[in-house]
């Protein structure tokens, strides 16, 4: 079962469920104005050829956009 996330806009109403992926587009786009709940969500993408170190995101349960 794939994590759906609840998108609110920034006054805290909530809008939709979204995706993860969409959720993780909008954290690395700097659109999240804040984060809530307990549940945390981490995906993993790729390794670095220049660090060796894989990237890596935590985002939250509910976002504010």
């Amino acid at each position: 079962m794939t994590p759906l996330i609840l998108r609110l806009v920034i006054s805290g109403t909530p809008v939709t469920w979204v995706p993860w992926q969409d959720a993780v587009s909008l954290y690395c786009r700097d659109m999240v104005g804040w984060t809530a709940g307990d549940e945390t969500f981490t995906f993993y993408g790729g390794t670095s050829r220049h660090s060796g170190l894989r990237s890596s995101i935590s985002i939250n349960s509910f976002i504010a956009v």
